[in-house]
């Protein structure tokens, strides 16, 4: 078995299982069909660690969404609505790829995995309140690294609620439910000010591009229809109040965009589902220039990521706080969460 017939059958194994049915079908059947392995291969990079799979099918569904009367569709969720099929999806879709190979290796050539979970914004919320309360800042200096479109960037437009607990703009068109899972977070009596906040991304997503927009709703599954009217407001909130962002690599840019941020703002760098694409030596590069800069001021950064659970076979996105201390840094452990946003379990203990 090659390396990318594994890094599906993974993907359908721990990430579309419970979640996806027809994404695990379809990954296992990519796995084990030479053609598409072939086909998919034109989204792997040298320099990037690149989500295939999620490239691939991304791809795919952008053509389905500009076409959704194509056969396809009809075993999408998310295109068919109650005309859904639930028969074998993989005969169909390995046709719909050989009569569409052009379009496909197109946007693997020119798209980047950069799924915008607005959702996530209730899991990052209680990091940036723990942040903010440190060292009496008035306000939060904000940059996220991997931003896409900087829906993210835009969470303090966004209404929560947490079980019963209601926080941010009741009346916003963007309102996220997240459940509290054990020890609740601890959430702020009102959501701290954000005096600064940029975006940093290799290929920046201007929502108010059609095509770009539609990139997006492409990255997020066709079973997961809620998710998808989230981002369909969140898009109409970044196009009435577009986030800053940059083009370029964080290892570049990233010293510049501190140097910006106001010397009474507390300056936070975070990113989600983003690092699993650095390679070892950028996220080191990354820590490094974080470090030398937190002799001149303090600097937190706030990690959402996927980390290996108690099993090798368990992916467990952890919500994390790192604190550089000019010579070193301290990390601590603050909740696990849903990988889209939808729960939250704040860690009891630090670690």
């Amino acid at each position: 078995m090659t390396d990318l017939a594994a890094r599906f059958q993974r993907f359908a194994r721990d990430e579309c299982h419970g979640s996806s049915p027809l994404y695990e079908r379809l990954a296992l059947g990519i796995a084990s069909d030479r053609e598409l392995l072939a086909l998919a291969r034109i989204g792997a990079s040298n320099t990037r660690q690149v989500p295939v799979p999620n490239l691939f099918l991304a791809a795919v569904h952008y053509l389905l969404l500009l076409d959704p009367t194509a056969a396809l569709g009809r075993f999408y969720p998310d295109l068919a609505g109650v005309r859904w099929s639930s028969g074998d999806p993989f005969p169909v879709f390995h046709a719909f790829c050989r009569t569409r190979h052009t379009q496909i290796r197109r946007l693997l050539r020119t798209r980047l995995v950069q799924t915008n979970e607005v959702r996530r914004s209730a899991c990052l919320l209680p990091a940036f309140a723990l942040v903010a309360n440190q060292g009496g800042a008035a306000s939060l200096g904000l940059i996220e690294i991997g931003a896409s479109a900087g829906l993210n960037l835009l969470w303090d437009r966004y209404g929560y609620r947490y079980d019963g607990r209601r926080l941010g703009d009741e009346a916003a068109t963007v309102q996220l439910a997240c459940t509290v899972r054990g020890c609740p977070p601890p959430l702020p009596a009102h959501l701290p000010v954000v005096s600064f906040r940029v975006g940093i991304d290799l290929q920046p997503v201007d929502v108010r591009s059609r095509a770009s927009a539609r990139w997006l709703l492409a990255l997020v599954w066709p079973e997961h229809r809620d998710r998808a009217c989230l981002l369909r407001s969140a898009i109409e909130v970044a196009r009435a109040h577009p986030p800053p962002l940059v083009r370029g690599n964080a290892v570049d840019v990233l010293e510049e965009q501190l140097s910006l941020i106001p010397r009474g703002a507390r300056a936070c760098v975070f990113h989600s589902f983003t690092f699993n694409q650095l390679t070892l030596e950028s996220k080191a590069r990354i820590d490094a220039l974080l470090i030398a800069q937190s002799r001149r001021r303090a600097l937190t950064r706030i990690s959402l990521e996927y980390s290996k659970g108690p099993s090798p076979r368990e992916l467990s996105p952890q919500l994390r706080l790192i604190r550089y201390l000019g010579d070193r840094l301290e990390g601590r452990l603050l909740a696990r969460c849903d990988p889209h946003g939808g729960w939250i379990k704040w860690a009891s203990q630090p670690s």
